[in-house]
């Protein structure tokens, strides 16, 4: 599958991020002021601190949302139909992925689900699969 446009992951502070998943690592941000986590940005959301604690985390979770996806942009054309959620993981932040080895009508809201991290488009993605 080729892409019509590049994708390129920002040299910002957030590039740990991208970095720890090329080792296999699933990270977000802690705050270490207010002790929330948050999808990897350089803000805490809650009390605006620009410090940031890196944490791996479990990679489990369940299904919050899911959507079907029967018409998608071209690049994505070879991979219809599929599935997109939004996973509450174990350690309650919220994350949305493609879901792979699934059939829409199976997956439940609730549904037990994992982090599989891979290669997509020849750069380091993640997926969810069912636990």
């Amino acid at each position: 599958m080729n892409l019509p446009y590049c994708l390129v992951y920002p040299e910002s502070q957030i590039k740990l991020f991208w970095d720890n998943l090329a080792q296999n690592k699933f990270t977000s941000t802690k705050c270490p002021n207010c002790g929330i986590l948050w999808p990897p940005k350089s803000t805490c959301p809650q009390c605006g601190s620009k410090i940031a604690e890196w944490i791996e985390l479990k990679g489990t979770g369940e299904i919050y949302a899911k959507t079907y996806v029967g018409v998608s942009p071209p690049a994505f054309r070879d991979l219809l139909p599929y599935i997109i959620a939004i996973g509450k993981l174990d350690e309650g932040i919220l994350v949305v992925a493609r879901v792979e080895n699934a059939k829409f009508e199976d997956l439940k809201i609730g549904s037990p689900i994992k982090i599989k991290i891979k290669k997509s488009f020849g750069l380091d993605s993640y997926v969810f699969i069912p636990a």
